[in-house]
């Protein structure tokens, strides 16, 4: 999104995140944004994260970390170090928006630490 006048809006559905990323060639030029409302396995505590990816470079940016990402038509996965050098894996199924991030932290046994919803941000 460029711009200072941009306006973000909360796409309601789930079926529309799934059209909205599986549209065609041109779309897949730009970059796609998600908000994602997340909940902490332990405390039920929610955070917010918002993911940016494109899917014909196959990358995501999160927390302005960017990774390379696995971009499929039903899935969106990717490792990110948000902080403490934690990798993270990130697992986002396209048609319901469901996000589920993982640690793999030899400290921490593989376990999903956040679980939550993603929808797109409508860039207009």
């Amino acid at each position: 999104m460029t711009g200072d006048n941009s306006h973000r809006v909360w796409v309601g559905s789930p079926m529309v995140l799934a059209a909205c990323c599986c549209m065609g060639a041109s779309a897949k030029a730009a970059d796609t944004t998600l908000a994602c409302l997340l909940e902490d396995s332990v405390s039920h505590a929610q955070r917010a994260l918002e993911i940016s990816f494109n899917e014909r470079a196959q990358y995501v940016t999160v927390n302005g970390k960017t990774a390379v990402a696995d971009i499929s038509d039903t899935r969106i996965t990717f490792r990110v170090e948000l902080s403490d050098r934690v990798p993270l894996d990130f697992a986002l199924d396209r048609a319901s928006g469901v996000i589920n991030i993982v640690s793999t932290a030899s400290s921490a046994k593989t376990r999903v630490i956040y679980s939550g919803q993603c929808k797109i941000l409508d860039p207009t």
